[in-house]
């Protein structure tokens, strides 16, 4: 993932209303997804089956989205790590100690 697209989705999940969100279903005033007692979107019309499934899918992905990102960043952090310590001047063995001492710190 190239770093820009990377920060447009943080952005826009920083830019949602806080979460995590949950859905609401009703079959007779409408179903909403909620972030603690506000709805954040509002369906008026009944839902079908898959219906709910894209609103669980959309409440889910409140909390789920930011989770992925921090995940990104830190494998993306620690590969930065890797490819220095591939090029530095050290001896093959250091090298390669360090850098599977710090992918077993998991």
């Amino acid at each position: 993932m190239k770093p820009k697209q990377l920060a447009e989705i943080k952005a826009q999940c920083e830019a949602a209303t806080e979460g995590p969100w949950h859905e609401n279903f009703s079959v007779t005033d409408g179903s909403e997804i909620m972030a603690a007692d506000s709805a954040v979107c509002c369906i008026r019309e009944g839902c079908t089956e898959r219906g709910y499934a894209n609103m669980r899918f959309i409440a889910s992905s409140r909390t789920d989205f930011p989770t992925c990102i921090e995940e990104i960043e830190q494998l993306e952090n620690k590969l930065r790590w890797i490819k220095a310590e591939i090029c530095s001047d050290n001896s093959e063995g250091n090298k390669l100690n360090r850098i599977r001492k710090a992918l077993e710190q998991e």
